[in-house]
């Protein structure tokens, strides 16, 4: 494996109880290499409203060793504000993101858009988060902030993560 530079893992309908408290740190041994370039993880669950059954990514994104990552797709998995700063802070390529159905498992949504917005070398798609403050805003002001389904095709927070908006979109919002 230590040539491999992708890898994509895709688990559909699957409980909480069929994989167990390890979650994805199955794969981490077969992910322990340097020259992994893109990496995708998906993971479906029977109940996407069951907070137990979330996945976190976390150890498989944080190992120093994914400096050179460039393209990163995530879907239906947890993950922690401080794992992603962690891989923020040590990409040394620029790395393309896509986030669908990601439950954030501490911190706060608006601290994901800041760390974003303050990495130079990322680029994210970012669609139907879930978890934190998500969970409090308005039907309204969700779409409204992550809807890319009008012109233009980008959300209010991919224009902050991409520095065209000045303001974090979740900041100021009354729950």
């Amino acid at each position: 494996m230590e040539r491999l530079t992708q890898f994509a893992f895709r688990c559909d309908r699957w409980t909480a109880e069929e994989l167990g408290d390890r979650g994805l740190e199955v794969l981490a041994p077969c992910l322990d290499t340097s020259s992994l370039q893109h990496l995708k993880i998906s993971m479906e669950t029977y109940d996407s409203d069951d907070d137990l059954a979330i996945s976190n990514v976390g150890k498989l994104i944080t190992p120093p060793h994914r400096q050179n990552l460039s393209t990163l797709i995530l879907r239906d998995v947890g993950l922690h504000l401080a794992d992603l700063k962690s891989f923020v802070n040590i990409l040394q390529v620029s790395c393309t993101w896509k986030m669908d159905h990601v439950f954030l498992l501490s911190g706060t949504w608006a601290e994901v858009l800041d760390t974003l917005r303050g990495s130079s070398r990322t680029w994210i798609g970012l669609s139907e988060p879930r978890g934190a403050e998500i969970d409090e805003i308005s039907i309204a002001d969700f779409w409204r902030i992550f809807d890319r389904d009008e012109r233009p095709a980008i959300s209010e927070a991919e224009l902050y993560i991409l520095k065209l908006r000045e303001e974090n979109p979740l900041k100021g919002l009354v729950y």
